[in-house]
Protein backbone atom coordinates (compact mmCIF):
# COMPACT_ATOMS: atom_id res chain seq x y z
CA UNK A 1 0.00 0.00 0.00
CA UNK A 2 1.70 3.65 -1.04
CA UNK A 3 2.36 5.99 1.76
CA UNK A 4 0.04 8.92 2.52
CA UNK A 5 1.27 12.28 2.05
CA UNK A 6 2.37 14.21 5.26
CA UNK A 7 3.00 17.57 5.58
CA UNK A 8 3.67 19.75 8.80
CA UNK A 9 1.87 22.16 10.62
CA UNK A 10 3.46 25.01 13.35
CA UNK A 11 1.31 25.22 16.36
CA UNK A 12 1.35 26.62 19.97
CA UNK A 13 2.37 23.38 22.04
CA UNK A 14 0.30 24.63 25.00
CA UNK A 15 -3.46 24.91 23.43
CA UNK A 16 -1.85 23.24 19.84
CA UNK A 17 -4.00 26.41 17.99
CA UNK A 18 -2.65 27.74 14.86
CA UNK A 19 0.85 29.58 16.39
CA UNK A 20 0.51 32.81 14.19
CA UNK A 21 -3.00 34.15 15.02
CA UNK A 22 -1.84 36.28 17.67
CA UNK A 23 -5.68 36.12 19.32
CA UNK A 24 -8.70 33.55 19.71
CA UNK A 25 -11.03 34.49 16.36
CA UNK A 26 -12.71 32.48 13.74
CA UNK A 27 -9.17 32.42 11.85
CA UNK A 28 -8.02 30.22 15.03
CA UNK A 29 -7.65 27.36 14.36
CA UNK A 30 -7.30 23.98 17.23
CA UNK A 31 -5.27 21.17 15.88
CA UNK A 32 -6.19 18.01 17.96
CA UNK A 33 -4.73 14.00 17.15
CA UNK A 34 -7.23 12.40 14.91
CA UNK A 35 -9.43 15.52 14.02
CA UNK A 36 -10.35 17.02 10.41
CA UNK A 37 -9.44 21.24 10.43
CA UNK A 38 -11.09 22.88 7.89
CA UNK A 39 -10.00 26.41 6.93
CA UNK A 40 -11.89 29.27 6.87
CA UNK A 41 -13.65 29.34 3.38
CA UNK A 42 -12.65 32.05 0.99
CA UNK A 43 -9.05 32.08 2.80
CA UNK A 44 -5.70 30.45 1.77
CA UNK A 45 -6.59 27.58 3.31
CA UNK A 46 -4.49 25.89 6.08
CA UNK A 47 -1.33 26.80 6.34
CA UNK A 48 1.49 24.06 6.78
CA UNK A 49 5.59 23.03 5.32
CA UNK A 50 5.87 20.56 2.79
CA UNK A 51 9.39 19.83 5.00
CA UNK A 52 9.90 19.06 8.67
CA UNK A 53 12.94 20.97 7.82
CA UNK A 54 10.84 24.22 5.94
CA UNK A 55 8.96 24.68 9.48
CA UNK A 56 11.98 24.72 11.48
CA UNK A 57 13.58 27.18 8.92
CA UNK A 58 10.62 29.50 9.21
CA UNK A 59 10.69 29.14 12.96
CA UNK A 60 14.04 30.14 13.30
CA UNK A 61 14.10 32.72 11.43
CA UNK A 62 10.64 34.07 11.42
CA UNK A 63 9.82 33.35 15.03
CA UNK A 64 12.17 34.53 17.90
CA UNK A 65 9.65 36.89 18.87
CA UNK A 66 7.34 34.28 19.57
CA UNK A 67 6.71 33.41 23.59
CA UNK A 68 4.76 30.18 23.45
CA UNK A 69 6.75 27.00 22.51
CA UNK A 70 6.21 25.95 19.61
CA UNK A 71 5.40 22.00 18.29
CA UNK A 72 5.95 20.57 14.33
CA UNK A 73 2.77 18.30 14.21
CA UNK A 74 2.26 15.89 11.58
CA UNK A 75 -0.81 16.31 9.10
CA UNK A 76 -2.36 14.62 5.93
CA UNK A 77 -3.67 17.13 3.28
CA UNK A 78 -7.06 16.87 2.34
CA UNK A 79 -7.49 17.93 -1.10
CA UNK A 80 -5.30 20.14 -3.83
CA UNK A 81 -2.36 22.43 -2.85
CA UNK A 82 -2.65 25.99 -2.88
CA UNK A 83 1.02 27.76 -3.47
CA UNK A 84 0.30 31.38 -2.20
CA UNK A 85 2.06 34.07 -4.17
CA UNK A 86 1.67 36.35 -0.45
CA UNK A 87 0.19 35.95 2.48
CA UNK A 88 -0.43 38.68 5.23
CA UNK A 89 2.14 39.41 7.39
CA UNK A 90 0.16 40.21 10.59
CA UNK A 91 -2.41 37.79 12.16
CA UNK A 92 -4.77 40.16 14.01
CA UNK A 93 -8.52 39.80 12.96
CA UNK A 94 -8.89 43.17 11.39
CA UNK A 95 -5.65 42.69 9.22
CA UNK A 96 -6.45 39.18 7.74
CA UNK A 97 -10.08 40.16 7.37
CA UNK A 98 -8.39 43.53 5.15
CA UNK A 99 -6.35 40.62 3.34
CA UNK A 100 -8.96 38.73 2.31
CA UNK A 101 -10.85 41.62 0.93
CA UNK A 102 -8.02 43.20 -0.86
CA UNK A 103 -7.11 45.85 1.29
CA UNK A 104 -4.09 45.08 2.88
CA UNK A 105 -0.97 46.00 2.36
CA UNK A 106 0.57 44.16 5.05
CA UNK A 107 1.97 41.39 2.59
CA UNK A 108 4.95 39.53 2.69
CA UNK A 109 5.90 36.24 0.12
CA UNK A 110 5.71 32.69 1.49
CA UNK A 111 8.22 30.94 3.18
CA UNK A 112 10.05 28.20 1.41
CA UNK A 113 7.60 25.26 1.48
CA UNK A 114 4.62 26.91 1.87
CA UNK A 115 1.48 25.07 0.95
CA UNK A 116 -1.93 25.58 1.92
CA UNK A 117 -5.34 23.00 2.40
CA UNK A 118 -8.40 23.66 2.22
CA UNK A 119 -8.73 20.59 5.18
CA UNK A 120 -6.09 18.63 6.83
CA UNK A 121 -6.27 15.00 9.05
CA UNK A 122 -3.86 15.75 12.18
CA UNK A 123 -1.84 12.73 12.52
CA UNK A 124 0.08 13.72 15.76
Amino acid sequence: MAKKKVVYKIVQSEHRNSFSVVEFNRYCKHYYPNTIVKAVKGTLGVMCFETKEDAKGFINSQCVWVEEELDIIDVRPIGKAHYPKSICAQTEEDVLNNFYEGESMITMYPPKGTVCYDSVEVLT
